[in-house]
């Protein structure tokens, strides 16, 4: 039944920040694909409570489907004997909504870490601002039952 809820929200989850719809009136091919850099922090010291991800993703009619790769935290980075469980994979789902000059975005994913049998889910929302297709952002959310905040930077192509 857990793998099952697990495949269940893996197959609608995804966190990203959605850019806004390209004016039907212009000839340019729209900008659908985007990939991100961010940083989840939550309470505590930095190195254990801080996770770095990457996230890949595609964008249609304002929801953004993404694959998120990332280490636990910093501890012991740069330290020899680091291995696969320190680094987790995660798919998220996220759709959008435009307020004002910003987007607005829900978040649900789901995902574990690499060689282990921890599962994790992640809600949450946020809000970016599209510059030269460039997304700038925050969100909060709670991810494997931390409450996390996250600013971002993706760049859509």
């Amino acid at each position: 039944m857990k793998k099952l809820l697990f495949l269940f929200v893996a197959l609608i989850s995804l966190n990203a920040s959605a850019q806004t719809p390209n004016d039907s009136t212009k000839t340019e091919k729209p900008k659908n694909m985007f990939v991100g850099l961010n940083l989840s922090m939550s309470q505590g010291d930095f190195s254990t409570n801080s996770y770095p991800g990457i996230e890949l993703g595609y964008v249609k009619d304002n929801i953004s489907y993404s694959a998120i790769f990332g280490r636990g935290d910093f501890n012991g980075m740069l330290r020899n004997g680091d291995n696969l469980d320190n680094y987790w994979w995660e798919v998220k789902f996220s759709p959008s909504y435009a307020v004002g000059p910003v987007n607005g975005f829900l978040i649900a994913g789901g995902g574990a870490y690499f060689n282990s049998d921890h599962y994790f889910a992640e809600l949450g929302l946020g809000v970016s601002y599209t510059k030269n297709n460039i997304n700038y952002g925050v969100c909060f959310s709670n991810w494997d039952t931390k409450n996390y905040i996250t600013p971002f930077v993706s760049i859509n192509f």
